[in-house]
């Protein structure tokens, strides 16, 4: 929220005559973190010392992305950079509202999950064990299903298993982590992602809103389209779109048209071709993007309806079926009593 309202501040600041050494001071006292607003105050000296804006917030890659740098340079090549500010302040606006509404649709089945987790923990360390001894005292034949409970719950209760299963887990993380730290695997797994049902749905939507609202920001900051593709495409952090934004770029380069480009990429559906398409042939695609973006935003919000419809069910039915299973284990051998002694 802070990135939202330190760039629109500053493009209103600067679009109203502020100077920019000024505006930038300004920036610094807006910031809460003590290391941002230290970033600032050492960015508005660069500039003051004669650096223009986008190399006084190079110095700093891990505070500005490739996106804000590349926004910075294209408005001062322009002569737009007040305005720019701006828009690169809505921008961050529209992804921290798609990453709201991602946490807003994912809080309930996550309280459902650690409910569930609650239950199985409690059912298992107390509920189960106190019928076990008189399981274990009767003489008749007990049940597979019991038989079953009994041994996962002594299993569970053992603390070798306990130390093992933690051991099991660390380095799970930790292979986890380090395959993960390579960018092949990254591209695979976003790769996959993408292929999943209801799950690859609102990730590609996602991304494709984020990808028109970037693409129109960088189309409109004035950068060459092959420029605005390239950096789009870093910026974005999605391995699969950028490599089909690369070889849009490397097809633009020998000559082509940005739809057929798009269309032999092989990422891009039919339908958004076709309105870039249209796009191209009106010279509309700053609007077109944008009108595209909210497109799928709301397709990203009806996929994240979907994915909540699926989920609490889902996660209802292993709740239940579990507590099922746990009350049958438990039941049968004390009907098998009651109608022994009748």
């Amino acid at each position: 929220m802070e990135r939202v309202f330190l760039y629109r501040q500053l493009g209103v600041m600067l679009n109203s005559g502020v100077p920019i050494v000024r505006a930038l001071e300004a920036a610094a006292e807006m910031c809460v973190s003590s290391r941002r607003k230290r970033v600032w105050i050492e960015v508005g000296r660069a500039v003051s010392e004669g650096s223009v804006l986008s190399q006084a917030c190079s110095a700093w890659p891990e505070d500005f992305s490739l996106l804000e740098i590349g926004i910075m340079q294209a408005g001062e090549s322009s002569c737009s950079l007040a305005e720019l500010l701006i828009h690169l302040g809505d921008l961050y606006e529209f992804e921290l509202n798609l990453k709201r509404r991602l946490k807003a649709a994912l809080q309930y089945p996550i309280i459902l999950i650690l409910a569930m987790l609650s239950l199985m923990i409690l059912t298992v360390t107390h509920v189960f064990p106190a019928f076990v001894p008189i399981f274990e005292s009767s003489s008749q034949e007990l049940p597979i299903l019991t038989k079953l409970l009994i041994a996962a719950v002594s299993l569970l209760r053992s603390g070798w298993f306990i130390k093992l299963l933690f051991v099991c887990s660390a380095v799970l993380l930790i292979s986890v982590k380090f395959y993960f730290m390579t960018p092949q695997s990254v591209w695979t797994l976003q790769k996959y992602v993408l292929t999943l049902p209801v799950i690859g749905n609102l990730a590609k939507a996602v991304v494709m809103a984020r990808f028109c609202r970037v693409l129109a920001l960088m189309v409109k900051s004035g950068l060459s389209l092959v420029s605005a593709l390239h950096l789009t495409g870093m910026s974005l952090a999605n391995y699969p779109l950028a490599q089909a934004l690369e070889e849009t770029a490397a097809e633009l380069k020998e000559g082509g048209d940005l739809p057929e480009a798009m269309q032999l990429s092989g990422y891009f559906s039919v339908k958004f071709i076709a309105a870039m398409r249209v796009a191209s042939e009106s010279s509309s695609l700053e609007a077109m993007l944008k009108n595209l973006s909210k497109v799928y935003n709301e397709q990203s919000r009806c996929s994240i309806d979907s994915l909540y419809s699926c989920l609490e069910p889902a996660i209802l039915t292993v709740m239940g079926g579990f507590i099922g299973l746990v009350l049958l284990g438990l039941f049968l051998p004390l009907y098998s009593c009651i109608n022994n002694i009748g």
